[in-house]
């Protein structure tokens, strides 16, 4: 195969004015990253564009602009509220170099995005095509891209044979780029090449009939679209088996563990990962206590292997506190499914999580049915230390909710609530920060078995 594809001048001019006059026509021009265009701003867009569709990156892409308006509030983030907001969209490492170059930007650019290919490659996670884009489109100057659209335009126009990740078919894709892309109009250009390629040339039943190109396509006049472009090689994908941990406390929240930040989910939260074989072990070590587990095995793709995920229910046997008494790091933490902070999770972590404030909300709601208002029930009170009336419903989901139940007086459960109001209010306390709802929470269970607590000057404890 030639290295270069030798394209006429009249060839050339010919598919400009093509795909401009359908751009003119039906392209797109209200995507978000199109309006008060930046070089920031195209850049983010890129990125979050590269192996993910459109319609996906849109959510994503506005929420992060709110989050992070320019490039100084990006750089200034933490890597956590990052990954949090890249949770969904995969690829994590694509949100750590976006972190990076932010920072590199700042300290090395004056906060201004360089405007030249080699300065931009030499940023983390831009590559040739990238820079090419943002040239093109954020500074307006002549910049190449080849993005996986670009590439099936290419390959089936021009017949390319082979996988365009092969060095080889890359240098004949990016020789007919070179030449195609023409000095003048050239964000409109980059911008209909990468629309052709997702809106009519598509992988699979490309609309030929409403392309530009169709009667010059030469794999259309072949009838060999679905050959282009070629399919990389396959070969088995090896699969890799763990089981991951839910473990919960009292309190009804999980553990979370962060992960290395290089390696596979670089940076990002998950439960604890033990191989089966040591599950065993490693529960007894950590003082958990294996329970039944409401979830099924299933199974995470990645690009080079399977990942199969036996989810695993423990509960925690020791105070939440001295687990992360160990964690001098920031490495662990425990969260509530239903309020989680914003961190970066694992794709599996998000799901599983998900499904454990499902399963809370279904087991209170299943709890408070079954303990109805007509019920009368009778419990030796934790903190009264005689038999009265018990509550109606479990006050909360999870096991500390459960243990309440059983052992709370109805009366005691109200002088908490009244309790509790008077210390946020008198304490100016913001329920939205883990540190208050830890405090609260140690307060509560004093309270509830009957050992002092902090004074709130307005409560007024009942007489016996």
């Amino acid at each position: 195969m030639s290295d270069a594809l030798q394209l006429a001048p009249t060839e050339i001019a010919s598919f400009q004015a093509r795909v401009l006059a359908w751009f003119d026509q039906h392209g797109r021009k209200d995507l978000p990253w199109q309006q008060d265009i930046t070089p920031y701003r195209v850049w983010v867009s890129e990125i979050m564009l590269q192996q993910t569709q459109v319609a996906t990156v849109i959510p994503y892409y506005n929420r992060f602009m709110t989050t992070f308006p320019d490039i100084g509030t990006l750089a200034a983030a933490k890597e956590d509220r990052v990954l949090h907001l890249w949770t969904g969209l995969g690829y994590y490492a694509r949100a750590r170099n976006l972190h990076k170059t932010a920072k590199q930007v700042i300290a090395e650019h004056n906060g201004e995005f360089p405007d030249n290919q080699i300065a931009l490659e030499g940023l983390p996670g831009i590559g040739r095509s990238t820079a090419g884009a943002i040239l093109a489109i954020a500074h307006g100057q002549r910049g190449v891209i080849l993005d996986a659209n670009v590439k099936r335009v290419l390959a089936r126009y021009f017949a390319v044979e082979g996988w365009p990740g092969t060095t080889a078919t890359a240098k004949v894709l990016w020789s007919a780029a070179e030449q195609l892309t023409p000095d003048q109009r050239i964000g409109d250009y980059t911008q209909v090449m990468m629309d052709l390629g997702a809106i009519l040339c598509v992988s699979r039943e490309p609309k030929c009939s409403l392309c530009p190109l169709e009667d010059r396509c030469r794999a259309k006049k072949e009838q060999r679209i679905s050959e282009f472009p070629g399919k990389k090689p396959k070969k088995a994908m090896p699969v890799r088996e763990i089981c991951m941990v839910l473990a919960c406390n009292q309190e009804g929240e999980y553990l979370l563990i962060r992960r290395p930040t290089t390696g596979l989910w670089g940076g990002l939260w998950t439960f604890p990962e033990v191989e089966a074989e040591l599950l065993a072990g490693e529960i007894e070590n950590r003082n958990w206590r294996q329970v039944s587990s409401s979830f099924a095995p299933f199974r995470n793709t990645f690009t080079h292997f399977h990942l199969d995920i036996t989810p695993v229910q423990a509960e925690c046997t020791v105070p939440s506190t001295t687990v992360a008494s160990v964690d001098e790091e920031g490495t662990l933490q425990w969260v509530d499914p239903n309020d989680l902070p914003e961190i970066g999770l694992t794709k599996p972590t998000h799901h599983l999580l998900k499904l454990l404030a499902q399963c809370d909300e279904a087991n209170f709601k299943q709890r408070s049915n079954l303990h109805g208002p007509d019920m009368t029930r009778t419990v030796h009170c934790s903190r009264y230390k005689k038999d009265l009336p018990g509550l109606d419903t479990p006050p909360m989901p999870g096991p500390r909710g459960e243990e309440i139940f059983k052992q709370v007086s109805a009366q005691a459960w109200e002088e908490w609530y009244k309790l509790q109001t008077m210390l946020i209010n008198e304490k100016h306390l913001d329920m939205r920060d883990k540190d208050a709802r830890r405090y609260l929470n140690a307060q509560r269970d004093l309270f509830l078995t009957g050992e002092p607590v902090d004074h709130a000057e307005g409560y007024i404890p009942p007489e016996e």
